[in-house]
């Protein structure tokens, strides 16, 4: 996440990518929301519309599912990218 304030990217992505991996290895569904979500912003930031989409909607699904605080704040962002001011 440090990575993402500071905006290298490059970094970022890489270590989300592994996060979502990790994740999906040991079956943990918070942590893969989580890193789901950051991806999300990622490509948010990076104009990658669809991506970001792709990954908030996966992040969203599970934290529905795992009823977590973040799913407000994924809907939230989901209505930026679906309605842009």
């Amino acid at each position: 996440e440090l990575y993402l304030e500071m905006d290298n990217w490059v970094e970022a992505e890489k270590f989300f990518t592994q996060s979502v991996l990790i994740s999906q290895q040991i079956s943990s569904q918070p942590e893969l929301a989580d890193a789901c979500y950051n991806l999300g912003l990622l490509h948010k930031k990076k104009g990658q519309k669809n991506k970001a989409r792709e990954y908030l909607k996966t992040a969203e699904v599970i934290y529905l599912m795992t009823d977590t605080p973040l799913y407000q704040e994924i809907k939230k962002e989901l209505l930026e990218l679906n309605n842009p001011r």
